[in-house]
């Protein structure tokens, strides 16, 4: 791939450099015998001297740009495959698990590995409610998106553009290995929800007058932080402890005032729960400041440059928020998936056709 992509310019220093070593000393002889000062210097001379260099410098200029290309590419393709191993690794993981679970005993191991590859079909192809739900659906497709056959110049022909509800801050993402951070289970990053985490969307059972403050004192502190990050500005430690102090609080204080019946205190408690879980982005200083930058400042426009974030960051889709809301939005998302990946299987498939019909 790298060597058809760099023909072009390789072949056009070639031909600068032949030029710099023969047009120049050739068109120098040619001049002679106009002399100006000492003997064989002409001014027409210098001037194709001079050219001659100019030629030499833009060859070696133009060679060290199609070696910095190949390598930048060469590195994309194996960053790419290396995301794809994650993402097919997480894949692998949780059909196997969600396919032991409805395995009978002493399942032949043939039957359980069809089971397991009709489960990754149906992601795929037919996925249920729960499947989108989950982001299980988004993320097989996700994976199949990953894969370096598919080269940047085939992205820019085919762009799938995103609607407006579909942003880095309204979707929730998990690691798709071990994240950076290396910090203990209790303290460990488990997922990537901006949006969710600024506390905009509130659930209804936490949308009550005496947790009024509590969510207003957190939503300050979430948005200082986020302010420094986006600033470049260093976290301090007590702007973190704010954010995990004010969660504290409001959950305390809707532990005592939600009431159980009908599932709102679960409901709440559950909410809050993801809030700890993206809060604790804040751990890792360093990551922090740089994925909340790019969310904050580099808006996704299409399942390009959305695929891309994640790919950096080693991301998936986690399981959306319990409205209706986040429930289509999911659902979008998963159409647009679909067609960003048949607009980038024609485009591979029909060159090859081509060359099979000269």
């Amino acid at each position: 791939m790298c060597a058809e992509r760099f023909l072009n310019p390789i072949r056009l220093m070639r031909i600068a450099l032949a030029c710099a070593l023969t047009v120049g000393p050739v068109l120098s002889k040619a001049a002679r015998g106009q002399y100006v000062g000492r003997s064989g210097v002409t001014a027409q001379g210098d001037a194709f001297r001079a050219q001659g260099r100019f030629l030499r410098g833009m060859a070696w200029y133009e060679l060290g740009t199609a070696r910095a290309g190949a390598i930048e590419a060469d590195a994309l393709f194996a960053w790419n495959r290396a995301v794809q191993a994650d993402y097919n690794a997480y894949l692998l993981e949780r059909a196997q698990r969600l396919a032991a679970r409805k395995a009978v005993r002493n399942e032949r191991e043939q039957d359980a590995a069809l089971r397991l590859e009709a489960l990754r079909r149906r992601w795929r192809e037919q996925p249920t409610v729960d499947d989108i739900r989950s982001g299980l659906a988004q993320n097989a497709l996700v994976s199949d998106l990953a894969d370096p056959k598919f080269p940047a110049s085939l992205w820019v022909s085919a762009p799938v553009a995103l609607p407006p509800e579909v942003t880095l801050e309204s979707l929730a993402f998990r690691f798709a290995d071990a994240p950076k951070a290396k910090l203990p289970a209790p303290f460990a990053m488990g997922t990537v929800a901006v949006g969710r985490m600024k506390g905009e969307h509130w659930p209804v059972s936490l949308r009550r007058s005496e947790l009024e403050a509590g969510r207003a004192a957190y939503r300050r502190a979430v948005a200082r932080v986020v302010s420094a990050c986006e600033r470049q500005t260093p976290l301090q430690a007590s702007d973190v402890d704010a954010v995990r102090e004010a969660l504290f609080a409001l959950r305390d204080r809707a532990t005592e005032s939600v009431p159980a019946e009908g599932g709102r205190r679960k409901q709440a408690l559950a909410y809050l729960d993801r809030l700890d879980e993206a809060t604790k982005i804040f751990l890792d200083r360093d990551f922090a400041e740089e994925l909340i930058r790019d969310v904050e400042r580099h808006k996704a426009a299409t399942v390009a440059q959305l695929l891309g974030f994640m790919r950096k960051y080693r991301l998936l889709f986690a399981e959306a928020d319990d409205d209706p809301d986040c429930w289509a939005t999911y659902q979008t998302l998963q159409d647009l998936l679909k067609q960003q990946k048949g607009a980038l299987d024609f485009a591979v498939v029909e060159p090859e056709k081509k060359d099979e019909n000269p």
